[in-house]
């Protein structure tokens, strides 16, 4: 008797009529275990996979404050710049992009502060409530589970635009503090916010912010070029371009979330 490598004996011996006796060896292959039940399987769990761009603040974020918060910041932007836009229409002729302010069609500078209705309601109305929507907005993004800085500086860009539509360009002192304020804060959160966004929108984001920045450091050259109200508008519209395009992450990031598979 022998064994194969396996340990297994092999042997098979038959005789024939001259009796002759012959051996043959051969090693059977090794006896398999059976499978194990279904139930007993040991699972197998294949972690998420991350990519350097999404950190685990972006995978954990709530779609329900984000749904929330993407609502609030898309119809902030909106309002914002069609208050602009319909407050412009209204206003008497003579009012220039170019040579006219944003915050006058609110009311002009003293000394001479000049209000013209219904301008002037319009636009206060949606510096107002646009404010309110960013804070509420910031807020959902904070209990989403979004950048806590990113939130802060948001936040701060909506009490800056609720001050300016509180405290029209005829409140001397008060409306060019909450103006710079909402510009330079703005420029900031959106520069930012780029640590709390993933793929090609935190590029944009920077961009966005930067454009205000420097639109803001460079006013005395650009100003002979693009006159007062072309230069303000380069300030300005970058952040409601930034605050919709913001908003509508969020949304999309939230469908996505909750689209995606759960482990039962």
């Amino acid at each position: 008797m022998k064994t194969c490598s396996a340990g297994l004996p092999y042997r098979i011996s038959y005789g024939s009529v001259a009796k002759t006796h012959h051996t043959i060896f051969f090693c059977a292959p090794p006896r398999q275990p059976a499978p194990l039940p279904i139930a007993n399987q040991p699972s197998l769990i294949i972690p998420a996979i991350k990519t350097k761009e999404e950190p685990d603040l972006i995978l954990n974020m709530r779609p329900d404050y984000q749904n929330v918060a993407g609502v609030l910041l898309f119809l902030a932007g909106f309002i914002a710049l069609m208050g602009i836009i319909t407050g412009e229409i209204f206003y008497p002729a003579g009012y220039s992009t170019a040579h006219s302010e944003i915050s006058d069609l609110g009311s002009t500078r003293p000394p001479e502060a000049l209000i013209f209705q219904p301008s002037a309601t319009i636009f206060n109305t949606t510096m107002i409530l646009a404010g309110i929507l960013i804070i509420t907005g910031a807020y959902c993004a904070s209990r989403s589970g979004w950048e806590r800085w990113s939130s802060l500086l948001l936040g701060l860009l909506g009490v800056g635009i609720l001050g300016v539509g509180i405290f029209p360009g005829n409140v001397a002192v008060l409306h060019p503090l909450f103006a710079m304020f909402t510009f330079v804060i703005g420029g900031i959160a959106a520069v930012l916010s780029s640590r709390g966004l993933p793929g090609p929108y935190r590029y944009l984001s920077v961009i966005l912010g930067a454009i205000t920045l420097l639109s803001l450091l460079l006013m005395g050259i650009l100003i002979p070029v693009l006159g007062d109200g072309g230069t303000e508008r380069f300030v300005a519209y970058p952040l409601i371009f930034w605050l919709t395009g913001l908003g509508a992450y969020f949304l999309g990031r939230a469908s996505m979330q909750q689209q995606a598979p759960h482990p039962a």
